[in-house]
């Protein structure tokens, strides 16, 4: 076919639905959309329904449809957007409960709290406001009133298929075998429900029941023909590494949903990704990206295949990489420092040749007066700029780099070793979270920026699904006193996490960090402030280098937090438990050698005044050096 040939084809195709359209009154439209939803062809119905309202703005039920469509889609903020414009022109109690069904989806708790009341003040009876609120009360953790709620409604309705389900969600954590007889009585009051079979395949998948929780989505997408079903089992074949069946499930759901569900395309990539189709791979992450510039776990999906699967000099690494470090030097503009100096750091982590981040990074750290740290990036900038100056530059700051404490020890600081603790990471695989494998993700993302931290650095696990046991096991192997537990969880445009940081000879819990965060840049946002909780529990250690008379170096300095005329205490070199109330050492006296000083701090060294419990002066390289 000829290019002339095809573009006269889609002209003449163009004119004749252009005059069918016209004849269409917004009515006619909207029941086409509406016949085109119910079949499953979401881009379809949504173009239907655009089209009415083009003629029409204000016709409600259009605008309802759309919005249960992008609910459906799991695009909770657009379903938002349509629903309010439609309850502005309908103001009814349906519209009142679903757009309180939306902001929960939203995480806008108190908001739609305050519609669920509003209206049992005015109607006690309905149950549908009584669910919602029931289903709040869960989400922010009052379940004695949501007990009492979802009590109340059984008594009126025995086979409530929400209430059953939220009590079936209210067990979970409490009894694991009546959470499973309440989604089974779903199943068996509202067994043409596809909902009550889907809800006890999950609860199936996340108690390792994985066979009863494929059975049990294969009856809800015989019974629907909806995507949510069959996104579902594809998620599970995900699981089990059958990737070859997912694509071809994703691609069914593709061609229903059509370009409106950026979700569908990280999927498609994720699949791609297993199959070890690279290339497609990055073509599907990049419809996502194009078409949610906001969806973050889809861009560090993307950042992560084309740091381990492409050659740096990959056109698309150099693009990504410019792109993250202008939204850096937005940052820096806003005074966000925290996600300029992380984006800044994921540029050159895309791509290490970025000069102008690597300049921007030097700057950094001369800002921060870490002079060490500014000219040697300075010097790796220099590898790969052609600018002669940068040379002139570099000459000009070795000169001018005054006293070193690293002079006076006859060492070079940066060969220095940091007691950096290892802390592994584990994830549990949450099946209900819109991008599959999202805890993967905002794991390796805590990974990031616990890099360089200098006291630990986050390791993730995630070959398997391991058992407290093997937990244990691996961070001994990692010889490390901790490890962390993650429960991330994404709804619409939020992200809450929750972090334990565990003793890793009881498996006991030390702490517990929560965090929670809506809009634009929530993992960000989320992952910084979980890594600076965690910092400020970890303890301090180092080990010392040198001793000259009273005088010791010890191995770390301003980058790990060490500051001038801090006392410590001078320890054996052993292993030392960890308190599980505070994450602290515990030692014995008899442990004790000494104390010491801080009187100089460089920036990966720093030097200590030692004072010697005893008269044999037994205190040598290598002893442990802990904070007082």
């Amino acid at each position: 076919m000829s290019k002339n040939f095809y573009l006269y084809s889609v002209f003449i195709f163009f004119i004749l639905t252009a005059g069918v359209f016209a004849k269409d009154s917004p009515k006619d439209l909207y029941l086409k959309g509406k016949e085109s939803h119910f079949n499953g062809k979401y881009e379809e119905a949504i173009f239907y329904f655009k089209e009415s309202l083009s003629l029409n703005p204000n016709y409600a039920e259009p605008l309802l449809e759309l919005a249960k469509i992008y609910d459906e889609l799991e695009l909770y903020d657009y379903s938002y957007d349509y629903l309010t414009k439609a309850a502005f022109l309908t103001n009814n109690t349906d519209m009142t409960i679903y757009l309180a069904d939306i902001e929960t989806k939203l995480g806008r708790y108190d908001t739609a709290e305050k519609k669920y009341k509003d209206i049992l003040s005015r109607n006690p009876l309905e149950i549908r406001a009584s669910n919602g609120l029931a289903n709040i009360y869960l989400r922010t953790n009052r379940k004695i009133l949501a007990k009492k709620s979802l009590d109340e409604i059984l008594k009126k309705d025995h086979k409530n298929f929400s209430a059953l389900s939220k009590l079936a969600k209210y067990y979970e954590d409490i009894d694991l075998n009546k959470a499973e007889n309440y989604y089974v009585a779903n199943v068996e009051n509202n067994s043409l429900n596809p909902d009550s079979y889907l809800e006890y395949s999950i609860f199936c998948f996340n108690n390792g029941m994985i066979i009863k929780a494929i059975d049990n989505v294969k009856t809800a997408v015989t019974i629907s023909d909806k995507s949510i079903y069959k996104k579902y089992y594809a998620k599970y074949l995900l699981f089990m590494n059958r990737g070859d069946e997912a694509l071809k499930l994703f691609k069914e759901i593709l061609k229903n949903e059509g370009e409106v569900n950026y979700l569908s395309y990280y999927h498609l990539a994720y699949c791609y990704y297993l199959l070890s189709d690279f290339d497609n791979a990055k073509l599907s992450i990049k419809r996502a990206t194009g078409l949610r510039g906001d969806d973050e776990t889809s861009q560090y999906f993307l950042n992560y295949l084309l740091i381990n699967k492409y050659d740096v000099d990959d056109e698309s690494r150099k693009n990504v990489s410019d792109n993250l470090f202008s939204k850096a030097v937005a940052f820096k503009r806003e005074s966000k420092y925290d996600l300029f100096i992380n984006n800044l750091k994921e540029s050159i982590r895309v791509n290490p040749k970025n000069v102008a981040a690597r300049l921007e990074l030097a700057d950094y750290f001369k800002s921060s007066g870490y002079f060490e740290r500014y000219l040697n990036e300075l010097k790796v900038a220099a590898i790969f700029s052609e600018d002669e100056e940068l040379s002139d530059k570099i000459e000009l700051v070795e000169n001018s780099i005054g006293y070193k404490l690293e002079n006076d020890w006859k060492i070079k600081q940066y060969d220095v070793k940091n007691d950096v603790t290892i802390i592994p990471i584990f994830i549990k695989n949450e099946i209900n979270n819109q991008h599959y494998n999202f805890s993967k993700i905002y794991a390796r993302l805590l990974q990031d920026i616990s890099y360089e931290n200098h006291k630990f650095e986050i390791k993730l696990f995630d070959e398997e699904e391991y058992s407290t046991p093997d937990k244990i096991r691996v961070s001994k192997k990692e010889n490390s006193p901790y490890y962390l537990d993650l429960y991330a969880k994404e709804e619409g445009n939020s992200v809450s996490a929750s972090l334990n940081f565990l003793n890793s000879e009881s498996a006991e819990i030390i702490k517990n960090y929560q965090t929670y965060q809506m809009g634009n840049d929530r993992l960000l946002i989320t992952a910084n402030n979980l890594v600076k909780k965690l910092a400020q529990d970890v303890p301090f250690r180092a080990h010392i280098l040198k001793i000259i008379g009273d005088k010791a170096l010890i191995n770390s300095g301003k980058r790990s937090s060490v500051k001038l005329r801090t006392n410590l205490i001078i320890l054996k070199n052993k292993k030392y438990n960890i308190d599980l109330n505070r994450a602290k050492f515990i030692y014995n006296n008899t442990d004790v050698k000494g104390g010491a000083t801080v009187v100089k701090v460089d920036e990966n060294i720093s030097e200590i005044i030692i004072r010697d419990n005893d008269y044999f002066k037994d205190i040598d390289v290598g002893d442990i050096v802990i904070v007082k």
